[in-house]
């Protein structure tokens, strides 16, 4: 039965992942463009905002250039998430046992918070290198914006040149930062909505008040981490020589050295949020992936 439950969890966690994030690919990329473009050399123009971001990159690359970096994504995405929804539970089983059993409230918090970022974490560190790719490839336009020039093929292309250049530093470069980012956001974003729904007692509630829940739990968290992520983003797509990054001056010497940069030279909003208002459109995808897993867990379960 616990073998059945965890296969269920995989399964849910991974179909719904896939649904929510190729959804949200053609926003995650135009975050992506404007959230490093202060570094990315290969651009000749600055995007004024979202809206010029996106009439720019469909003049120059056409519809289908929102999706790219997204296989590299869903590589990422698939094992990550599901190995995040069903980790969790396993962790959470090991430090609470039966939830039912705890009176004590504080506990089951705790418990909740514990198992999620664990569950990140591991995740992360599994599937890290793709999230560097999908990084690398929704940033590199070409010269000039245009798909001539480009300086990858696809995502082993990537992963392979980045390999050869600099070993695991390159498919790993940030990694600290993103490992603190993704255990600190898994443990609020999971276990708040683990904990929303214990409180508003949301399994006997319907779909919408699931949604409006995860939705609040979704922009709270994802703005709270947000300069986390600038900062992850900006180390994945340094390196010294590439054509993403030619200048050595710009360099930064490891994640707390970005974040001081950042705030002092592009100032706090402009440059540690930017890039924040399409994280939020995006982050409607959150919830229904949360609520997505529920329901698919559900339907396999009967099945």
């Amino acid at each position: 039965m616990e073998k059945e439950n965890f296969l269920v969890n995989l399964a849910a966690g991974g179909i719904s992942g896939i649904v929510a994030k190729t959804m949200g690919a053609p926003i995650e990329r135009v975050k992506l463009l404007i959230q490093t473009q202060a570094i990315n050399k290969n651009l000749v123009y600055i995007y004024k905002n979202p809206i010029d971001c996106v009439i720019r990159l469909y003049r120059e690359e056409g519809i289908l250039s929102f999706w790219r970096g997204n296989l590299a994504n869903l590589y990422r995405f698939i094992p990550s998430q599901a190995l995040n929804f069903a980790l969790k539970d396993k962790f959470k089983a090991l430090l609470l046992g039966p939830q039912s059993s705890h009176s004590n409230h504080f506990i089951v918090v705790a418990g909740n918070l514990i198992a999620s970022g664990a569950a990140g974490g591991t995740a992360l560190t599994i599937t890290y290198p793709f999230d560097v790719a999908r990084t690398r490839l929704a940033v590199d336009v070409g010269g000039g914006g245009s798909k001539v020039g480009r300086l990858y093929f696809g995502t082993v292309d990537c992963l392979l040149q980045l390999f050869r250049q600099e070993g695991l530093r390159g498919v790993y470069n940030g990694f600290a930062v993103s490992l603190f980012g993704a255990v600190m956001f898994r443990a609020l974003f999971m276990g708040g909505y683990d904990i929303t729904k214990y409180a508003l007692d949301l399994q006997n509630k319907s779909i919408l008040w699931r949604v409006v829940s995860a939705q609040v739990v979704t922009t709270v968290i994802g703005t709270a981490c947000y300069p986390l992520d600038s900062v992850k983003r900006r180390l994945m797509i340094q390196t010294a020589g590439n054509k993403v990054q030619e200048s050595s001056s710009t360099l930064y010497k490891n994640g707390w050295d970005c974040f001081v940069r950042i705030a002092r030279e592009e100032g706090v909003v402009r440059g540690l949020f930017a890039g924040l208002s399409v994280n939020l459109v995006r982050g409607l995808s959150g919830p229904l992936l949360l609520v997505g897993y529920d329901e698919l867990k559900r339907v396999i379960e009967v099945l």
